[in-house]
């Protein structure tokens, strides 16, 4: 779907390498894509949300799910705080988060 938000600044774009499963968690064949990922940012207010696109035109929300099967309503947002002006990267084939505004204690 194409991305609901409009101006959005202060946010995080990074590429990162990432393997479709199927909906019993299973790897699919040939599974491996490049997606970016968008977090964070003031869209006017600070937020918390993760974005993934491969195309840069379709971006879905990805949700902090405990199973692969769970569906996006039982799923919880991004484990972090809202943020913007904040540094991401990849690490270990994870997404990291680091500092922000407006200013906390999390790392």
């Amino acid at each position: 779907r194409i991305a609901p938000w409009w101006e959005r600044f202060g946010h995080s774009l990074n590429a990162m390498d990432y393997t479709r499963l199927t909906p019993d968690g299973i790897e699919e064949r040939n599974g491996n894509f490049s997606a970016m990922v968008l977090t964070g940012g003031y869209a006017p207010d600070p937020k918390n949300d993760v974005w993934v696109s491969d195309d840069g035109d379709y971006w879905q929300r990805v949700y902090a799910c405990a199973s692969v099967l769970e569906t996006h309503i039982s799923c919880k947002p991004a484990p972090w705080s809202p943020r913007a002006w904040h540094a991401t990267t990849i690490f270990h084939n994870e997404l990291w988060v680091l500092g922000g505004s407006p200013l906390n204690n999390e790392v």
